[in-house]
């Protein structure tokens, strides 16, 4: 996460990663899901104390934010020959959120996002042995969602420029 000022206004652009990609029982068993996205972040600042150089470095990300996210990505969920489904997905909306520091250069986010998710899917049929995958073209479609997209804990690393001290020796 990078923060970023635009008149007086503090900002933040997000960058995430997920990807889970677990196989298991001689085949059996499959959850993977690959995604990446991004988010803009308009964070609320309270002014109850006057502002310093430290302050605004510290509590840069810090406090109580609203955004806009982005994402995409593929996914791939079996259970024997009973679930087998994979495809595609791509959601967008809004999010809110708050921020803790838990340490020097670690903060703890707890996020809420609503918004809506395309997700074509494709079910399958493995071969007896696991090895082969069958689609089935009578099971295909989209699923159209709009709702809570995302609830999250996460431990968030911000990622600012150092300034040096003093100047050119």
């Amino acid at each position: 996460e990078v923060p970023f000022v635009i008149q007086d206004n503090h900002f933040s652009v997000v960058a995430q990663h997920q990807f889970p990609w677990w196989l298991w029982g001689d085949n059996k068993y499959c959850f993977r899901f690959l995604s990446s996205g991004g988010e803009l972040r308009w964070w609320f600042k309270p002014h109850f104390r006057p502002d310093s150089e430290k302050r605004l470095k510290r509590d840069a990300l810090v406090g109580h934010f609203i955004g806009l996210y982005g994402l995409g990505g593929k996914y791939d969920f079996q259970n024997k020959q009973k679930y087998c489904y994979q495809g595609e997905f791509w959601s967008t909306g809004l999010v809110y959120g708050y921020a803790m520091s838990i340490a020097k250069r670690v903060n703890l986010e707890f996020t809420i996002a609503l918004g809506y998710a395309s997700i074509p899917y494709r079910h399958y049929i493995p071969s007896n042995d696991y090895e082969i995958l069958y689609r089935d073209p009578n099971k295909t479609g989209i699923w159209h969602y709009v709702g809570p997209t995302r609830l999250e804990v996460s431990l968030s690393i911000p990622i600012y420029k150092e300034k040096k001290k003093g100047g050119r020796r």
